[in-house]
């Protein structure tokens, strides 16, 4: 299988079927951003309407919504 074609056919399983490592990569390479792994439990629709191009990719403000407040913590570096 391609990458797309793994991202595609994992997405639409209830069940791993290859290494999450490889899944992950691979709706990595295909939506041509990160994908934080919080996002295939709480997103899983959204990932997968991305996935066929009905979706927008979510700003990085919706992504850290998707979390409860009370288990948030959000570093920032400079890059130093």
């Amino acid at each position: 299988m391609g990458i797309r074609e793994r991202a595609v056919f994992q997405m639409a399983q209830d069940r791993l079927c290859m290494p999450f490592s490889e899944f992950h990569k691979a709706c990595e390479e295909v939506l041509g951003r990160p994908v934080y792994t919080h996002e295939f439990g709480m997103n899983r629709d959204g990932l997968q309407a991305e996935l066929e191009g009905k979706a927008k990719a979510p700003t990085l403000e919706e992504i850290l919504a998707m979390l409860p407040a009370e288990k948030t913590v959000v570093l920032m570096h400079n890059g130093e």
